[in-house]
């Protein structure tokens, strides 16, 4: 019974995670920067999805079409989004974790940290030496990239943070490859050489 359920709340959780797809302003507007704390914690396969909107992995052109996602199940899905994180830049911390496990402030400071050390500068100065996860957590807190060090961490606090440092996750993705101009060779067509005139005799 178990494991029917689950596999009905992954499907739930699945069809509402596609149909944000494009909803990016939606997603980050509708949370403040400070939130109040609600009880609703976050799921691993939310929380990848999450990062795949703000970031903006879903608006690059190797994204699957709608179509392409629409045959795939809540775990091709998963994997699909997993994927697509760690071939664009992002440390690779999730990808033994299963979809339905829910998101402790330990491994959302821990990914934190991983990014906050590759994009943003301030970080990198001040948090070289930051060698425990004490020393981390009081990092990312006073760099606004966690809200606090302690208690269980939920779904507001989570999209608060990622939507608050939405430039930096950018920063992670590679640049864009820019294609070179096609450059065509200029056809000239051959001029009509004329036979000089015959001087006339006379």
């Amino acid at each position: 019974m178990t494991k029917y359920a689950r596999i009905i709340g992954l499907g739930v959780m699945f069809l509402a995670l596609v149909s944000l797809r494009g909803q990016t302003p939606d997603l980050c507007t509708r949370v403040d920067m400070k939130p109040v704390l609600s009880l609703e914690q976050v799921r691993m396969s939310e929380l990848v999805d999450f990062i795949c909107e703000i970031a903006g992995l879903k608006q690059l052109p190797t994204w699957p079409s709608q179509e392409e996602i629409s045959k795939m199940d809540p775990g091709q899905y998963y994997q699909m989004e997993l994927k697509m994180l760690v071939d664009n830049g992002f440390p690779p911390i999730f990808m033994d974790i299963e979809p339905e496990r829910l998101v402790n402030r330990r491994f959302f400071a821990s990914l934190m940290f991983q990014i906050a050390m590759d994009v943003d500068e301030k970080v990198k100065t001040d948090c070289a030496n930051a060698v425990t996860e004490t020393d981390q957590l009081e990092c990312l807190v006073q760099h606004d990239w966690l809200y606090s060090k302690a208690g269980k961490i939920y779904r507001e606090e989570i999209l608060s943070i990622l939507c608050s440092k939405k430039d930096e996750l950018k920063k992670v993705l590679p640049p864009p490859v820019i294609k070179p101009p096609e450059i065509y060779p200029e056809e000239f067509k051959e001029g009509i050489l004329e036979t000089p005139a015959t001087p006339t005799e006379e």
